[in-house]
């Protein structure tokens, strides 16, 4: 494809062999961009969810000081 894409540009000029070059770049590049966009992408949603398990065992471990809290309180009162 590139190949006879250069081969129209050269019958055009060097300004139109120059534009399909730098198109064709610029496709490449962005192709490159995006799968590396991708993977950071993957990476951070990998981040968030150990971040939100994380989460989740941090609440539960306040939760259970809050229980323990009021039976202390409930205990010191009672007893």
């Amino acid at each position: 494809m590139e190949t006879s894409l250069f081969e129209l540009a050269a019958k055009d000029g060097l300004w139109a062999a120059l534009y399909v070059f730098l198109f064709i770049y610029v496709l490449f590049d962005s192709r490159k961009r995006e799968k590396e966009l991708q993977q950071t992408i993957r990476e951070n949603q990998k981040i968030i969810a150990e971040t939100v398990e994380k989460l989740n065992i941090v609440e539960d471990m306040q939760k259970d000081v809050k229980d323990i809290k009021v039976e202390v309180c409930r205990r010191r009162y009672d007893g």
